[in-house]
């Protein structure tokens, strides 16, 4: 006969404590794989906003580009002016061009009477000056309803306003529409004191923690503010400048029939020295006249090229000085984009830096509940794996919850 199968031994029946000391590595290790990840977001964030750090401030240099090249340019201008002025230039006002352009007319036909030799060849140029003058006349005066011409329109109110700004600039409205601003008290105080910490070139670890506190709506609205602020200034000076700029084709119309002049005048004081003539009475008389409206013709055109070109000239280094300034206040702005996001970037390496430090407490728990599984005696050092994963929970949550300042 077969003997019967002997009885199988039933598993020993794990206590509770013997459970709890088996999975305490186990949960710890997940714990420490959260707070990895953790890390690992936090260090991404850091790179992320490093990197827009970076992309505003190309945006910053951009402003600052602008701010340089529209100052040079007004330097320029202003340095130019100065020298003009320097010579005597007087002020530019509408009559020294009218004075000019009529001055012209006059010495042409009285140099037809004078000289009737030239009458022929003055003939073209007195029908150009005397065009010249009715166009001069018409810029200077234009109709109610405007004197349209390719580019724009002349009124009496921008011309008006083109030629007092060759003597006064007038400065933009400030005004902005502030309707829909949505930026309270408090973060318009903190926004104008950072401004004013970046304009003072405050170091960086002085002023970038301040920015944490802005919301990005209040930076998105300072800077929507900026971009409109300049768009008025650069709109302001361009519709002046479009003014002047007939005006600039006017004057360089009305120098170039005076050196006209000048030449035919020229040439037939030439004319008479070779045909030996300077000595008679009649061709010395000719010779005084025409000298006289030389002299006259090209004091005239001096004086109008000269006091329109200062004052033309001083009209654009003010111009781009408020361009240049309408963009140094936008770059001050992206500034702040730029501190803000290195700030929140420093934040996020150290809070990631943080959660590495909870990881490792952690894995240190593992490492001990999985000694205490194989000790005989493991109270003693599971407690110590419990207490490094309370500790890893505890430093964790500090870190997440923000509860105090990270120093490291």
């Amino acid at each position: 006969m077969e003997s019967a199968p002997a009885p199988t031994a039933e598993p020993e029946k794990k206590s509770l404590f013997e459970t709890i000391v088996v999975s305490t590595p186990v949960i710890l290790t997940v714990v420490a794989t959260f707070i990895l990840g953790r890390s690992t977001s936090e260090m991404t964030q850091a790179q992320y906003q490093r990197a827009v750090a970076g992309q505003k401030q190309s945006k910053v240099a951009d402003e600052w580009a602008f701010f340089q090249a529209k100052r040079i340019r007004g330097t320029d201008y202003e340095t130019t002016a100065a020298v003009l002025l320097a010579q005597k230039a007087d002020a530019f006002t509408g009559d020294t061009l009218l004075d000019t352009a009529q001055g012209l007319v006059r010495e042409i036909q009285l140099t037809d009477k004078d000289s009737p030799t030239l009458r022929d060849a003055l003939q073209p140029l007195d029908k150009k000056a005397k065009a010249s003058l009715a166009q001069v006349t018409d810029a200077l005066n234009p109709p109610k309803d405007g004197l349209k011409l390719k580019r724009l329109t002349l009124t009496p109110e921008n011309v008006k306003s083109a030629l007092a700004a060759l003597d006064v600039y007038p400065a933009p409205s400030n005004d902005v529409d502030e309707s829909g601003d949505s930026i309270d008290g408090e973060q318009r105080k903190l926004l104008e004191e950072v401004l004013d910490d970046i304009r003072k070139f405050k170091p960086e670890k002085d002023v970038a923690p301040k920015t944490l506190n802005l919301k990005p709506e209040t930076i998105d609205a300072a800077m929507e503010r900026a971009k409109t602020r300049a768009a008025k200034v650069s709109a302001h000076g361009k519709a002046i400048d479009r003014v002047l700029s007939e005006f600039d084709v006017l004057v360089d119309r009305q120098a170039a029939l005076c050196r006209e002049y000048q030449r035919l005048i020229a040439a037939r004081l030439s004319a008479l020295a070779a045909n030996g003539k300077d000595g008679e009475f009649g061709a010395r008389l000719e010779i005084f006249n025409l000298e006289k409206r030389l002299d006259r013709v090209r004091t005239m055109s001096a004086r109008l090229v000269g006091d329109y070109k200062a004052a033309r000239y001083a009209f654009d280094a003010r111009r781009y000085e408020d361009d240049a300034r309408s963009n140094q206040d936008a770059a001050f702005i992206y500034d702040v984009h730029v501190y803000q996001s290195s700030a929140r970037s420093d934040k996020h390496l150290r809070r990631s830096f943080g959660f590495m430090i909870a990881m490792l407490v952690a894995q240190v728990g593992v490492t001990i509940g999985s000694l205490a599984i194989m000790l005989r005696f493991r109270l003693p050092v599971w407690l110590v794996a419990a207490l490094s994963g309370i500790g890893a929970i505890a430093f964790a949550a500090y870190v997440f919850l923000e509860l105090g300042p990270l120093l490291w």
